[in-house]
């Protein structure tokens, strides 16, 4: 978790954040928000089979060598802004954590405060959904609610970037909350399939399209040749 943290959420975000324009962040951050639930996709549907066939042990492996095979490809292939500066120090890792640093960016503050909160409500039922699908609801085929749901999600998150793009952060979102709450109280609430695939759908927009717009707008606010000192928190 440390090593991934430190590669995509620390150093590969400060990298989108360098080689992005305002203009056309959300739908930047569109696509990156749908790669995890693609990923999930994946994994539900296809890696059971690899588990039969080469073990966990064999599974892990294998991963850890493509990722590995990615970084190095990343040496060749990734190239830093032409605006960077290096001039990075080791005590710059609590910059984003001075009282001083937060008195200067509130609005930026407030964004990651609010991300947060979002966060820990994505994190309170993404990690049981499947067992939730499986115990919970006893649907041996949730995979045919889940990969639709994604699908269609990941089309919207797409085509709600470039919304934000046009109308800001406050208009985008609204909606994406709303969509998300929604698809919460569905779930709560009812257990047919066909409710329960709608409010998993209306859940996975809100999810994904928040997700977006939170990190189009983070990047946004992020000070100037700064960006790996908050894109990290």
């Amino acid at each position: 978790t440390f090593f991934g943290s430190s590669a995509n959420d620390a150093a590969f975000n400060a990298w989108v954040t360098d080689n992005t324009r305002q203009a056309f962040r959300g739908k930047v951050e569109g696509v990156l928000a749908v790669l995890p639930l693609v990923a999930m996709l994946i994994v539900a549907g296809g890696f059971g089979i690899l588990v039969t066939l080469i073990g966990y042990s064999g599974l892990f492996l294998s991963l850890g060598a493509v990722i590995v095979l990615c970084g190095v490809g990343g040496l060749f292939l990734i190239r830093d802004s032409g605006e960077l500066v290096r001039n990075g120090r080791l005590r710059d890792v609590s910059y984003g954590f001075r009282p001083s640093v937060m008195k200067q960016n509130p609005l930026l503050f407030l964004l990651l405060i609010a991300f947060a909160l979002f966060g820990i409500s994505i994190q309170i039922f993404m990690p049981y959904l499947i067992l939730y699908y499986t115990e919970g609801l006893h649907m041996e085929g949730y995979v045919l609610i889940m990969a639709p749901a994604i699908i269609l999600a990941s089309v919207f998150t797409v085509i709600w970037g470039r919304v934000h793009d046009k109308v800001g952060f406050r208009a985008s979102m609204l909606p994406s909350l709303g969509l998300l709450c929604l698809g919460y109280i569905l779930l709560f609430f009812f257990r047919s399939t066909a409710l329960v695939f709608v409010g998993s759908l209306l859940m996975m927009c809100g999810y994904l399209a928040g997700t977006a717009v939170f990190g189009a707008v983070i990047r946004d606010y992020a000070p100037e040749g700064r960006a790996g000192m908050f894109q990290g928190l």
